[in-house]
């Protein structure tokens, strides 16, 4: 059992999971290579990018999709804790890709990634089920935090956009 820093509390999941334990949901880890990630960006030199970002930063990417439709698949496959799911793609794009993988994987933290700093888009992203918002010029570190806030259970928006 991990020790907890003095005032932290245990964040839960849907289902009653905790960022530390099984309660009858599957289990989260908010450990930062225990943290399962599947990047889905239709861009390769994008997906490359994130990847590199976020193995840096001791996060386990455990696969990557080029559409939303993809990323329902590869998400049934890989049982990641968070998606990392860019807006405008080809296809049903980020927006709807959201929804559904939300509906058939309640416990997994969808994170948008894109170049949109519209607040309304933000407001729909949340809407159907992401649990964090930023943008592509975001800090390599700003990223890395996101990924970990959202494992923990908690809701993620960049900095810079907290004002618009």
């Amino acid at each position: 059992m991990r020790a907890l820093p003095l005032g932290a509390s245990i964040p839960r999941h849907a289902g009653g999971a905790t960022a530390f334990g099984w309660t009858g949901a599957r289990a989260v880890s908010v450990a930062k290579a225990d943290i399962r990630v599947l990047i889905v960006d239709d861009h390769a030199l994008v997906r490359r990018g994130l990847r590199s970002i976020l193995e840096a930063g001791a996060l386990q990417v455990v696969g990557e999709a080029a559409s939303a439709e993809e990323a329902l698949s590869r998400a049934e496959e890989t049982e990641p804790d968070v998606v990392l799911m860019d807006l405008s793609m080809p296809g049903i794009g980020g927006l709807n890709g959201t929804a559904m993988l939300k509906a058939r994987m309640p416990d997994v933290a969808v994170i948008v990634v894109t170049l949109n700093e519209d607040v309304a888009y933000m407001g729909q992203s949340f809407d159907r089920g992401a649990a964090g918002y930023i943008t592509k010029d975001a800090a390599e570190m700003e990223l890395a935090r996101a990924v970990r806030l959202v494992a923990a259970g908690q809701q993620y928006v960049q900095r810079s956009l907290k004002d618009t």
